[in-house]
């Protein structure tokens, strides 16, 4: 075959610089000028290109916040994908996606015996197809183009992708004229698919729709004009920089087909893109077939479309090229045919798009902007200047959506004169929580890795301003926590009640780990212990606060804190009193330090015991020092048992902490068969927890902090007669 995906070291180099991660290979299919759609639990096909002896491991499918792992079936060959060029690929993978996979736009990873390979953007999960959904039409960018400001222009077109991203477009065709000089300066390649950081600009792999793409006549190889070069040269370049010159896909009941007719395309002859048509018309025949919403898109207006046209009646034409006469929309696309044909201005000398309506059921189309179908970009402001811009949609958020606060709120502006069906707002929120929305829809809610993704879809009237406000609902029954390493090292794993499992999170500060009782149930928490896991003493727990909440986890109260601790052993277990007990649903350790920082790359414990304790004493927690809990110092006398071990000095079992047993099993005598028995000298808090076994747990009314006093003995309460 000939070159393809030229491998320019320094276009890597800067990539790695931006995004932190390097990719090459040769990934046919998806990739840049093409996207896959897929539902959860359908499947997909790579072309893939391998080197000799390159064999494909694994493939993941990585999103802004989470990662899918799908399964996958290889078959190799030699096919041919592009006609004129001749390139060929010789591995053909059918992935198939989780049934529960998040809906969104990934990266395709190959994992590779060479090396990881990426198509960025590469794949489109969607829950479902829409009932009405948008194509947003872009077109001639001329980026690099001498005499033009690129910066400026890339970052229209990332204020048309943010548009995008908020109304839920599924689709962005963009019809030719892309780039200027990509050849010798590859590094351009990665501002337009991936964005500029240092403009802050994002790039067509950033956009949430499935983004496609077609050539123009100046996304050639020589000087940006197709002509200087044969067909066959051309088309290598567009292969190697763009990937496919002609797709066929399907949205629904849409049927879409992207064409190069671009080069040396007659309004009589296809001449060299004849196959072109030949495989439109065979998909429409075959893997295409049904749907009744047909469209066409190509840098020109008035070719290739009719050829196609002759076989199936078009619905829907997408054209670049004429940079200026898009407000004379719709046109002809050959003498005689329907008006169908809209024209895109161009980035270039344009801030605008065209926007398309289309109902899945009905085959329709309309344009909500207006007959042309030209929505501007701009309320007000310069289209030159970019610090003057005022959008005609604006989304933003009232705390930094970076899922660090359980409460935030959406304001979308929509100053545009139509209303917007079905708008998206994401909010990223802290794992462990379930969310409510003050109006909209939540159409979809998952656990990323690291946050938790609540997207909600809400119609925006026109000229209208809309807020959403998101809350802790609560948080869910049984053991979660901030970040877990499924399967086997999960938050359930730290309360199953054996010390040889072990919770794990990838992340040494500011974790935690929560446990929520079912039904409504609450629990007065005495005592809590910790063990440590079985490795990496590094990741030990070192610093932490145990948390209390009664209202699902919208607020919680502090009820002990703990510093420098240190696990000498592993699988060794310590145990706390908490300083301000009280009776709560759900209880959180917080997590503010491990042992060693510099050198951890987690945080794990193997497990909590949330302990309800008459006392030291009650080594069973059974409400009650009996016979038990001496049967059981007995069994570890002169050890260093930490549960046993409740006397100090601490270091082992012996008549100092018999003595304290003995003292609490005579106080156990004196209220045995009593109704309840407050001890009231818990130091801090408005509960009075109940020492007996009945949990008559008494409420402090009319008192604070500072009614918690020295007793004769210990800690008392100090009543002051009057309103107590």
């Amino acid at each position: 075959m000939t070159f393809h995906k030229i491998k320019f070291s320094f276009y890597y180099l800067l990539i790695c610089s931006f995004c932190g991660i390097c990719f090459g290979g040769k990934i046919v299919y998806p990739w840049r000028s093409t996207t896959a759609i897929v539902l959860p639990g359908g499947s997909f096909e790579v072309w893939f290109d391998a080197d000799s002896g390159q064999t494909v491991n694994s493939v993941e499918l990585q999103g802004p916040y989470n990662t899918v792992y799908p399964t996958k079936s290889i078959t190799t060959g030699n096919w041919e994908y592009d006609q004129m060029s001749g390139n060929r690929y010789d591995t053909r993978i059918t992935v198939t996606v989780p049934a529960n996979a998040p809906a969104d736009r990934y990266d395709l990873v190959l994992k590779t015996s060479s090396g990881d390979v990426f198509s960025y953007g590469g794949v489109k999960v969607i829950a479902d197809y829409k009932t009405t959904y948008y194509i947003m039409h872009i077109s001639d960018g001329h980026l690099y183009q001498s005499g033009y400001d690129t910066d400026v222009l890339l970052a229209r077109k990332s204020a048309m992708i943010d548009i995008a991203n908020i109304m839920d477009v599924q689709i962005i065709i963009e019809t030719g004229d892309n780039m200027y000089n990509v050849r010798n300066h590859p590094e351009r390649e990665g501002y337009y698919f991936l964005g500029n950081p240092g403009i802050g600009t994002k790039g067509m792999a950033k956009a949430s729709a499935a983004t496609f793409l077609t050539p123009g006549d100046h996304d050639a190889y020589a000087a940006n004009d197709w002509t200087q070069s044969t067909a066959q040269v051309n088309a290598d370049f567009f292969n190697d920089y763009w990937g496919m010159q002609n797709h066929c896909f399907k949205y629904g009941n849409g049927r879409f087909m992207t064409l190069n007719n671009a080069w040396a395309v007659s309004a009589s002859n296809p001449g060299d893109h004849a196959y072109q048509i030949d495989q439109a018309v065979a998909w429409l025949s075959g893997a295409g077939s049904g749907g009744n919403f047909f469209l066409t898109a190509g840098h020109c207006y008035d070719k290739m479309h009719g050829f196609i046209d002759d076989h199936k009646a078009l619905d829907l034409v997408l054209a670049g090229d004429k940079h200026h006469v898009r407000t004379d929309n719709p046109w002809p696309f050959e003498t005689g045919s329907a008006e169908v044909a809209y024209i895109a201005g161009s980035i270039r000398d344009h801030f605008e798009f065209n926007l398309y309506q289309v109902n899945n059921s009905a085959g329709t189309f309309t344009t909500p902007s207006g007959i042309t179908g030209v929505a501007n970009v701009l309320y007000s402001g310069s289209q030159d200047t970019p610090t003057t811009w005022i959008r005609n949609i604006e989304l933003t958020y009232s705390q930094l959506n970076n899922g660090q606060s359980a409460v935030n709120s959406a304001t979308i502006i929509n100053r545009y004169s139509f209303p917007i069906a079905g708008a998206r707002v994401r909010f990223v929120m802290p794992r462990g929580s379930t969310y409510v929305v003050s109006q909209g829809v939540i159409k979809q809610t998952f656990d990323g890795d690291l946050y938790h993704i609540v997207d909600v879809s809400i119609d925006l009237s026109a000229n209208s301003t809309t807020t959403i406000a998101i809350n802790a609902f609560g948080i869910p029954e049984g053991a979660s926590a901030r970040g877990e390493n499924p399967p086997n090292e999960t938050a359930g794993k730290a309360f199953d009640g054996s010390s040889q499992t072990k919770w794990l999170d990838f992340s040494p500060t500011g974790s935690w780990i929560q446990y929520r009782y079912a039904d409504g149930a609450t629990k007065i928490v005495t005592r809590y212990a910790i063990t440590s896991a079985n490795d990496a003493p590094a990741r030990d727990p070192k610093d932490w606060n145990l948390l209390g909440s009664k209202d699902g986890g919208l607020t919680w109260s502090t009820l002990d804190s703990r510093t420098g601790i240190i696990f000498l052993n592993r699988f060794e277990t310590k145990f706390f009193s908490v300083s301000n007990p009280g009776e709560y649903n759900s209880y959180r350790l917080q997590i503010t330090a491990v042992r060693d920082a510099a050198t951890a790359n987690s945080v794990q414990l193997a497990e909590i015991q949330l302990l309800s304790c008459f006392g030291l004493s009650d080594l069973d927690c059974d409400g009650r020092v009996d016979i038990s809990d001496f049967s059981y110092m007995a069994g570890v006398w002169l050890t260093n048992d930490p549960k046993a071990d409740i006397a100090a000095p601490a270091g082992q079992v012996d008549v100092q902490d018999l003595l304290v047993l003995v003292q609490e099993w005579l106080s156990d005598s004196l209220i045995d068969g009593a109704v309840a028995y407050w001890k009231l000298d818990e130091t801090t808090g408005l509960v009075a927890p109940d020492y007996s076994v009945n949990s008559h747990h008494g409420t402090l009314m009319n008192m604070d902090n500072s009614d918690w006093v020295a007793g004769k003995l210990g800690n008392a309460l100090s009543f002051d007669g009057v309103n107590d």
